[in-house]
């Protein structure tokens, strides 16, 4: 008798574990590269240039487009059956959501005029790299209904790795 009950744990535990989606997607932000190395070469013209009076102010601007750059170069978007984790570049900014259950999502063409970065919409707030395709998450946690809007090449696949890992 408890081996027959051995044998169906195993069988329900590898059919809920067949389920699980692991999802891992890192996007590079085009423009925010283009941006900060063109800046950068700008000012680099303006601290050579003998005309120009200042020999500080060229390397504290260059270095707040280098930390942008290193902050924002990239969005990594993980899921896994615990939690969807988003982050920007190095992972300073990042931000992690462990819901009850995604209650819905919805894959939504982003506007050109909404930017890119950490924006806010009229959906919700938007977390992107680039324009293009977004995914809104409605979901809830201990009872409360929130949202997360991310930016993504793939979402379709995170819409899937999603509805598999969280809804019941």
């Amino acid at each position: 008798m408890k081996h027959s009950f051995c044998y169906l744990k195993s069988i329900i535990s590898n059919y809920s574990t067949q389920e699980l989606m692991e999802y891992n997607n890192s996007q590079r932000g085009v423009l925010t590269y283009v941006l900060s190395i063109l800046a950068i070469l700008s000012l680099i013209v303006f601290a050579f240039n003998p005309s120009f009076e200042s020999e500080l102010e060229p390397y504290i601007i260059g270095s707040v487009f280098i930390a942008v750059l290193v902050m924002f170069y990239r969005l990594t978007i993980k899921v896994n059956n615990e939690r969807i984790r988003v982050s920007f570049g190095i992972g300073l900014i990042a931000f992690n959501v462990k819901p009850d259950i995604v209650l819905s999502t919805e894959i939504i063409k982003t506007k050109l005029w909404w930017g890119i970065g950490i924006r806010l919409t009229p959906h919700d707030w938007l977390y992107n790299v680039s324009t293009g395709p977004a995914l809104l998450i409605k979901y809830e946690k201990n009872e409360l209904a929130k949202k997360l809007f991310v930016g993504t090449n793939q979402s379709e696949k995170l819409q899937e790795a999603i509805h598999a890992n969280f809804h019941s």
